[in-house]
């Protein structure tokens, strides 16, 4: 079985669960978009961007999840292991964790 790559940029996970983006909330897509930093996703189409590309569940944090369940909860956004850039640590945007603080 061939597993589709995370598109957050560096991540190399190949196990973990794989989640399409929600492209019909076009406000938690663009939030998805921002929060991943991968540019090449910005000038795809958001329905090919949902149809071919994933993120894998290392970007979500438990509390993300259905309970039982490998589906998210409505609304959620990756926030764990993105890109960090360094306005981002020199203004408390994120924790210890490299978790993003704000929404």
């Amino acid at each position: 079985m061939v597993v589709i790559k995370c598109c957050v940029p560096n991540c190399t996970d190949k196990q973990e669960v794989r989640h399409r983006f929600p492209y019909l909330d076009e406000k938690i897509y663009d939030e998805w978009l921002r929060r991943i930093g991968n540019p090449l996703l910005k000038e795809e189409d958001p329905i090919k961007v949902h149809r071919n590309r994933r993120i894998c569940g290392r970007h979500f944090r438990k509390d993300c999840y259905v309970p039982n369940s490998k589906k998210l909860k409505y609304g959620t956004v990756p926030t764990l292991f993105l890109p960090v850039s360094d306005l981002m640590t020199q203004t408390g945007l994120l924790n210890s964790n490299y978790e993003l603080l704000l929404y």
